[in-house]
């Protein structure tokens, strides 16, 4: 969990406690110090070049957020590198223990299962409505995607973005601030566009500055597959609150990771990535680079079949 805002969680009951080990904040001490020194002398910060105009950073010196500025979102994610990447590499050797952990757990049942696959699938999931998570995500994908080559990882990168609609009914947002977070999401989607068309990153070299490693390069799409999730669905249907949408999300991601379905869609889109890529945008003309969730739900009628079953056992 990285934010800007460390108040986040504590002012969302509704949300799953994160523990202390999971949170890393990309609060700054004395942000404006490490500009100015920038300023001065480019070559002691050279990952700060993405700067530009009279952008406040000592916003982040309180924990209090971004205030919806991409720039400080992330200029945090940089300042605070020494504590993001060692947490970024503690979460990937995490996950690449899951496999021995399962398998000593299901040899003290009678089930015989088989671990078919030990790939590494990564999920990022974040807005891209607000100064930190539109500011943070690129590099965050970016620095995770090292990581795991790194380590000679065959891994899969999801993200699962938030669109302005589904803080629409958000109390105490005013109107400027809308077109902040429409303008946020914009921007992003234009980036995540771009950085996700392999035919883009084959035409041209990117490389982007950080502390403590070497430059990374952007040789392959930022992300293998992009989730945008909004609060209304193509028929109309519309969750009334944000935690209703992290809700559905959460349920589609336990059925992604944690059911037979999700395995089988997976094997499913690999079967038809040529098609995919046939069928383009019929606007764009460019590959369909995002998708949706498609959430079903099976309707028990407990009170019928109650009332049936009663009636069965009074008959016999």
């Amino acid at each position: 969990y990285l934010d800007t805002d460390q108040g986040a969680m504590s002012q969302a009951p509704d949300l799953a406690q994160a523990k202390s080990e999971e949170v890393v904040s990309l609060a700054i001490a004395h942000p404006e110090q490490i500009v100015d020194e920038w300023r001065r002398d480019p070559n002691l910060h050279p990952y700060l070049e993405f700067l530009n105009g009279d952008v406040n950073v000592g916003l982040l010196r309180n924990a209090d957020g971004a205030a919806g500025i991409r720039p400080i979102g992330r200029f945090g994610f940089h300042a605070s590198f020494e504590s993001v990447y060692p947490r970024l590499e503690r979460a990937v050797q995490e996950i690449m223990q899951v496999e021995e952990q399962v398998k000593a757990l299901m040899a003290t049942v009678r089930y015989h299962t088989v671990v078919v696959s030990s790939q590494p699938r990564i999920y990022i999931v974040t807005s891209l409505c607000g100064g930190t998570g539109s500011g943070i995500y690129f590099d965050t994908a970016l620095v995770l995607r090292d990581i795991l080559l790194k380590q000679n990882l065959d891994s899969e990168i999801v993200g699962v973005f938030y669109l302005p609609s589904v803080f629409q009914h958000e109390a105490g947002i005013s109107h400027a601030m809308r077109e902040v977070i429409h303008a946020n999401a914009y921007a992003a989607l234009m980036e995540l566009e771009y950085f996700c068309n392999s035919n883009h990153l084959n035409r041209e070299y990117w490389e982007v500055k950080y502390r403590m490693i070497p430059p990374v390069r952007i040789s392959e799409p930022l992300f293998d597959e992009a989730y945008l999730v909004e609060s209304t669905n193509a028929a109309g249907r519309t969750l009334s609150t944000k935690y209703e949408v992290f809700e559905m999300a959460a349920r589609s991601l336990l059925m992604d990771i944690g059911s037979p379905l999700g395995a089988r869609a997976r094997s499913a889109k690999r079967n038809s990535l040529a098609v995919i890529d046939a069928i383009r945008c019929a606007e764009t003309d460019e590959p369909r680079l995002f998708a949706s969730f498609a959430v079903a739900s099976i309707a028990v009628p407990i009170k019928e079949l109650t009332e049936y079953c009663a009636l069965c056992v009074v008959r016999d």
